[in-house]
C-alpha cells in the first residue's frame, strides 16, 4: 500500500493492531496484531508512515527495537545496535 502515508494504533476489546489504510469506511488496509500493554480501550491514533519508514530503513542493523505510543499523541521508538542506542519521536497526525 505505497500510497498510505499513515499507520494507526488501534486497541480494543484487548486486540491491538498497527493498521495501514485506516478510515471509518470500508477501504483497503491492512492490520497487524501486536502484542501492547494497555490499559482499557485506546482510540485510534494516526503517525507518519513515511517517517517510521525511513526510520526502519535507518536501523536495520538493530538488535532490539521497542515501539511505545502515548494516548496523548506521542510515539517514541527506540533501538539498540551493537554499543549504540538510537531514540525518535513521531507526533500524531491530525486529521
Amino acid at each position: 500500500m505505497a500510497d498510505e502515508n499513515n499507520f494507526t494504533f488501534v486497541s480494543k476489546n484487548g486486540k491491538s493492531q498497527i493498521v495501514l489504510g485506516h478510515s471509518n469506511i470500508n477501504t483497503n488496509r491492512i492490520s497487524i496484531d501486536v502484542d501492547a500493554k494497555i490499559s482499557g480501550d485506546v482510540e485510534p491514533i494516526s503517525f507518519s508512515a513515511n517517517f517510521l519508514k525511513e526510520i526502519l530503513v535507518a536501523n536495520k542493523e538493530a538488535s532490539d527495537a521497542t515501539l511505545n505510543i502515548s494516548t496523548q499523541g506521542l510515539s517514541h521508538i527506540h533501538f539498540e545496535i551493537d554499543q549504540y542506542v538510537s531514540d525518535y519521536y513521531l507526533v500524531e497526525i491530525q486529521s
